[in-house]
């Protein structure tokens, strides 16, 4: 199991339900222009700022498709139309 620490917290990085639970205060504290976030991984620190929001807001929707994937809940559903 790889961890990450965001903000102080250790995260799996193995779970993207885990870490969209904790990306997402991150993204609306820079959003809001509050502060930037700080994600530590290994040996590698990396400070993020408004510059990059929109990767982040990337991220977290791709960390979402996953989690829906990983516990099995449909984000979308089809509907079958029949002409007669």
């Amino acid at each position: 199991m790889s961890t990450v620490r965001i903000n102080g917290q250790d995260v799996d990085a193995t779970d993207p339900c885990a870490l969209h639970a904790a990306l997402y205060p991150v993204y609306l504290k820079i959003l809001a222009g509050e502060a930037h976030a700080s994600l530590s991984f290994r040996d590698r620190s990396i400070s993020l700022k408004g510059a990059s929001l929109a990767e982040l807001k990337e991220a977290l929707e791709d960390l979402a498709r996953q989690c829906a994937a990983k516990s099995g809940v449909r984000r979308r559903f089809a509907k079958r139309v029949r002409f007669v």
